[in-house]
């Protein structure tokens, strides 16, 4: 099941084992897209879902939540891949960028997912936000260009519409919610993000020191696992 393999990567993120070999985390990772390619296809989410009237809501609401868990654990695996030395493939910006489009679609569709919504800020903070700040660091620091090759849909111009819409999704959460903090400091800097790279299209090697003094302070501890925005702040200081 995909507890027991997001159990071991995070016993793996938190844990100080230097034996820990990429054959291993490859093989974790081998593992999880085994689990997820055996499960039925009664739970298994294609976009196109959302096309289709006849399809219960809460059927597509599990079968979203089911890829979304299997995302965040291949998310976490790509991470930990590059952290114990694993070649930059592209696989964790492809996995986060599907992570936050997936997302996305609650909050884009939120009329007919009107039963879910007290759902939708932990959804955020555990799935969307982790992949923003990846794509956030590749719009700063840029790993490609034209299509991405791992996914044809991946580009700059969808990183830029993905982040644009995840950071109106952040913002529709209310300040009286339990996550509001979060949620406001990562539409902060997603939208200083956008702007810079939006603003700054044209320049070459623009000094992007500046924008590390205006990222919020407290999201230095918020994404102890899944600190993507630690990340980003690292590479922009």
């Amino acid at each position: 099941m995909m507890s027991y393999v997001l159990d071991e990567l995070v016993e793996i993120a938190l844990g100080n084992d230097t034996n820990i070999t990429v054959d291993y985390l490859q093989s974790i990772k081998a593992r999880q897209l085994k689990v997820f390619s055996e499960y039925p296809s009664s739970l298994v989410y294609n976009h196109e879902d959302l096309s289709d009237p006849d399809l219960d809501i809460k059927i597509l609401y599990v079968r979203i939540l089911t890829y979304l868990a299997h995302l965040r654990n291949i998310f976490l695996v790509e991470r930990l891949l590059l952290q114990h030395g694993g070649v930059d493939e592209g696989n964790l910006l492809a996995t986060s960028f599907d992570l936050v489009r997936v997302t996305v679609v609650l909050w884009i569709h939120k009329d007919r997912f009107a039963e879910m919504r007290r759902n939708f800020e932990w959804l955020l903070m555990a799935y969307a936000a982790p992949g923003g700040g990846i794509l956030c660091q590749e719009l700063l620091r840029p790993t490609f260009y034209g299509t991405h090759p791992l996914n044809s849909e991946l580009s700059r111009s969808s990183i830029v519409q993905q982040l644009s819409l995840l950071a109106a999704f952040l913002n529709w959460v209310g300040p009286t919610a339990p996550n509001s903090i979060m949620c406001s400091d990562c539409q902060a800097i997603i939208q200083r993000v956008l702007d810079q790279h939006l603003n700054t299209a044209a320049e070459n090697d623009r000094d992007l020191e500046s924008l590390g003094s205006l990222l919020p302070h407290s999201l230095g501890f918020r994404f102890d696992l899944l600190n993507t925005f630690d990340w980003l702040q690292s590479g922009i200081q």
